[in-house]
């Protein structure tokens, strides 16, 4: 988110990218970074709630690392995923939540994949479609043509902090308020129908063409502390390609 964030951090998520390493070989390319703003849901962008970085390294044709920073309206990080993308798949994702001293990390071992989450480990085989919030957004590219004619699409998205992954549905949602003009709507919703009651959707704008997200709406990676306790938040997030 996961609530979706993207549940997703779909995110948060959306959806998007990274995997930060010391002493890069000089062999990865650098994308020009991408960067949002976060506003808080329903303010109609006008409270800002924190921003977004995203910096992108392609190691060859195929593998590309990225690195997702969330960061207070003051440039102070407070998530930070970092992500290893091969042939369109996730192969390690990593997180960081700051304000809670959260952690965990996935690695993908040849049919396998490895959840550790604060130091426990859980193993789940591994299926098609395994999507993380960095690869989520060419998911939903490459199957473009399906959504359009109104045909879901499915995948299944990793959730570190439940040390499994759950299968999500994307769809055109024609219907959605407030959107972008002249935008797309796709909504992601987890497939079962249980879990889809627990947790919100989430929501990407595009561009009528596909060729560029304009915003995320959904649960989002940092957190708001009251009485103590920190609590999620569901925001817009308005991208800067």
């Amino acid at each position: 988110m996961m609530k979706l964030f993207l549940i997703f951090h779909l995110l948060t998520l959306f959806d998007f990218l990274n995997l930060s390493r010391q002493n890069s070989p000089s062999y990865l390319a650098e994308s020009s970074p991408i960067s949002g703003v976060i506003y808080a849901l329903g303010s109609n962008r006008s409270v800002v709630l924190g921003k977004i970085a995203i910096e992108e390294k392609s190691e060859g044709e195929n593998v590309k690392n990225i690195k997702l920073k969330f960061l207070s309206p003051s440039d102070k990080p407070l998530v930070i995923e970092n992500y290893r993308i091969k042939n369109g798949e996730p192969t390690f994702f990593s997180f960081e939540q700051k304000q809670t001293q959260d952690y965990g990390e996935m690695q993908v071992e040849d049919s396998e994949i490895v959840f550790n989450y604060k130091n426990e480990k859980t193993f789940e085989k591994r299926g098609s479609n395994l999507l993380v919030s960095a690869n989520t957004y060419d998911f939903l590219k490459a199957n473009w043509d399906s959504l359009m004619k109104g045909d879901p699409v499915h995948g299944r998205f990793a959730l570190i902090h439940l040390k499994q992954t759950v299968e999500v549905s994307f769809f055109r949602d024609p219907h959605f308020k407030n959107a972008p003009k002249n935008s797309i709507v796709i909504k992601g919703s987890l497939s079962n129908w249980f879990q889809r009651w627990l947790a919100d959707p989430i929501y990407f704008s595009f561009k009528a063409d596909g060729e560029e997200l304009l915003a995320y709406q959904g649960k989002i990676g940092i957190k708001q502390e009251f009485n103590g306790k920190f609590n999620d938040l569901e925001g817009e997030i308005v991208y800067d390609f």
